[in-house]
């Protein structure tokens, strides 16, 4: 009887260019430089996250399906169906991204960076890219790497709480702040810069905390 295989695993433990080049797509796209483009450049909107997962339709000039003046059960639910087709289409994004071994090259080019952001491995680089828009994708994909042992426990622990502190920063920060920008006297990406800065700080004193008080 023939083995089964899993398919769901990645190809093979080789990374070349096609690797790199999907990990530069998908950052590009979570990233949210390209939301909101200057006409010259607004095709590129195009692969945007935020672009890319749309909007609903508009019932009684209300913002959207869900209405507006709920509460209780009835309006968390349908909060909860809101957001099932962001999270739906990231796990997809990513999951799919996992298969062709882009998670391998975030592990080599992401090392680095993740090191001095929150003090993990590369491996869970994917996880970062999607917190920024998607808590849930990034919790997720927190879970996965642990579980497949790519990243111990004092990891998740700094890695989660970079992601917890500040959760979904590129989307709240440009979707819900933005009508605010025109009073700002800074330039917009300096508060964001600062929660970022602010997060890395927490990642780095939850590691330092946890590391202490295992050596007790």
């Amino acid at each position: 009887m023939a083995e089964d295989t899993d398919t769901s695993s990645p190809r093979d433990d080789r990374v070349g260019l096609a690797q790199y080049l999907l990990l530069a797509l998908i950052a590009l796209s979570f990233s949210g430089v390209l939301y909101n483009l200057p006409e010259r450049w607004a095709a590129l909107s195009a692969i945007d996250f935020t672009t890319l997962i749309g909007d609903f339709g508009k019932i009684d000039g209300s913002h959207s399906f869900v209405g507006s003046g709920g509460y209780g059960a009835r309006q968390g639910f349908m909060f909860a169906m809101a957001i099932c087709p962001c999270v739906m289409f990231a796990m997809g994004v990513l999951e799919l991204a996992e298969h062709y071994g882009v998670s391998l090259a975030a592990k080599i080019v992401l090392t680095p960076v993740m090191r001095l952001i929150c003090g993990v491995s590369g491996a869970a680089g994917l996880a970062i890219i999607a917190s920024l828009q998607v808590t849930d994708a990034g919790a997720a994909l927190t879970r996965l790497a642990y579980d497949r042992g790519t990243i111990t426990s004092r990891e998740r622990t700094a890695l989660v709480a970079w992601q917890y502190a500040a959760a979904a920063p590129l989307a709240n920060y440009f979707v819900l702040i933005s009508p605010f920008f025109h009073v700002y006297t800074v330039p917009i990406w300096v508060p964001l810069a600062v929660v970022l800065l602010c997060k890395c700080i927490g990642a780095h004193a939850t590691r330092l905390s946890v590391e202490l008080i295992e050596r007790r």
